[in-house]
């Protein structure tokens, strides 16, 4: 109860339960955020679990998307996330997606609001959503999908090009692009508890995604863990 998973660095998880990040057995009230997961075969999973916020974290979703299963008890939060490179992201299936999300057992929906994330995956009762940047319609997000919820609301956008997304997402550089799509989105979620991104840095325009646009600069530790793999940090 009331704990804090923060500032993690894993890469290379891989295998059937290659999971990188997981909040299970009954815990409730638990902050993670600040970190960075990459080339993971399920980078984050929750279960049995209530009251969980997700905030400030990169997640490459090359491997595998981020799962919730069963026995959750709302509130989950997803806010200013950056959930990227996922294989499944295709229009035409339905588990093309990076952040899979079901209904609690108590009827309350997910809230994501600010992220930047290749594509919504569920059923049952729909999250709530605002300002969020997807990089595809998938099935759950089409309007035509026959699915009764999901569907871009609330400021939500698309842009299936990241290079008008990111400074480089080729070199992996997964700050917002000057005058690009994630720069100009913003929503101010202070009200939840927090008003920095993924390095630290208070959000003077509270830009969607993990990293909140600086200029110059740039870094590749944090609290003296490694990010590498390319993303920068931005740095004084």
């Amino acid at each position: 109860v009331g704990g804090k998973i923060t500032s993690n660095r894993l890469d290379g998880i891989k295998g059937t339960h290659g999971n990188g990040l997981s909040v299970y057995s009954y815990s409730s009230d638990v902050v993670i955020e600040r970190n960075n997961l990459t080339m993971c075969g399920s980078p984050i999973t929750y279960e049995y679990s209530s009251n969980l916020t997700f905030r400030n974290n990169f997640v490459d979703c090359k491997y595998g998307q981020v799962d919730q299963w069963g026995g959750v008890y709302g509130p989950i939060y997803w806010l200013n996330n950056t959930l990227v490179n996922s294989d499944r992201n295709a229009s035409s299936a339905q588990n093309h997606f990076a952040l899979n999300v079901r209904p609690a057992i108590n009827g309350s929906s997910a809230h994501i609001y600010g992220n930047i994330l290749d594509g919504i995956g569920g059923w049952g009762n729909y999250p709530l959503e605002q300002s969020n940047v997807y990089r595809g319609l998938n099935i759950w997000l089409g309007t035509n999908s026959g699915y009764s919820g999901i569907r871009m609301t609330n400021g939500e956008t698309m842009n299936t090009n990241y290079t008008q997304v990111f400074v480089s997402h080729v070199g992996e550089d997964y700050r917002p692009l000057l005058s690009g799509t994630a720069y100009n989105m913003v929503t101010n979620l202070s009200g939840y508890g927090y008003t920095d991104d993924v390095v630290g840095y208070v959000r003077p325009r509270w830009n969607v995604g993990a990293y909140e646009y600086q200029s110059g600069g740039g870094a590749s530790t944090y609290q003296g863990f490694s990010f590498g793999s390319g993303v920068r940090l931005i740095g004084p």
